[in-house]
Formats: structure tokens, C-alpha cells, sequence
């Protein structure tokens, strides 16, 4: 009687072999349990961090982290107060271009400008 179940044995004992040796469907995509708690102390970790960043004393005293400073304003430099002006070069304008004295280049006409 012991030799007619041995093949079958034999049989179970090798499925059983084959199933441990190879990952599980559950052990391959990862327990769900592992996933929220890493999740967890990641999303912990970054709101620790931000609020150290928000709580860290910045470098000058009163001064807001919020926005920049204000660049100061420089003017250019002119001659006796008045706006320096480029003069316009010798000879027509290209067209649909009219010089501009303040910026020294020439810009594009506007649309109703244009002469049909």
C-alpha cells in the first residue's frame, strides 16, 4: 500500500517544492500594510521638514522670507538732469518703422499707423 501513494507523494512534494522556491503574487507586488507605512513616514518626514524650514530664523533679523527685497532704482546716467536722447541716423526710414530717441532703435509702426 505504501508503493501506491508514493508517485503521489512524490508529485505533492514537488508542487510543494516549486511554490516555495518562486515568489507569491502577494510577495511580489508588496504587502498593502508596508505601502501605507512607508507612505506614512514619508509624508511625516516632509511636513517635518517644512515646518523646521518655516521655524529656522532667518538671516537678518525682521527680514521677510516671504518676498525678496526690492532691488534699489538706479536711473541712467544723463547729462545736466535731462533724459539723454539718441538722435535719429541719416537718411529714411526703413518701413513700417519709426525711431524712438529714448531707446536709441527703431520700432514697428502701429497697425493704424500704416499708411494704405
Amino acid at each position: 500500500m505504501a508503493n501506491r501513494n508514493e508517485p503521489r507523494r512524490e508529485r505533492r512534494n514537488r508542487e510543494r517544492a516549486a511554490a516555495t522556491d518562486a515568489p507569491s503574487a502577494a510577495g511580489r507586488r508588496g504587502s498593502p500594510i508596508w505601502v501605507i507605512a512607508l507612505a506614512a513616514i514619508g509624508g511625516a518626514a516632509i511636513a517635518g521638514a517644512v515646518v523646521f524650514e518655516m521655524q529656522r530664523p532667518s538671516a537678518k533679523p525682521g527680514a521677510d522670507r516671504t518676498a525678496p527685497a526690492p532691488m534699489p532704482f538706479t536711473a541712467l546716467p544723463t547729462s545736466g538732469g535731462t533724459p539723454a536722447y539718441t538722435p535719429q541716423p541719416a537718411g529714411l526710414p526703413p518701413p513700417g518703422k519709426v525711431w524712438s530717441p529714448e531707446h536709441g532703435h527703431w520700432h514697428d509702426l502701429p497697425p493704424a499707423a500704416i499708411p494704405q
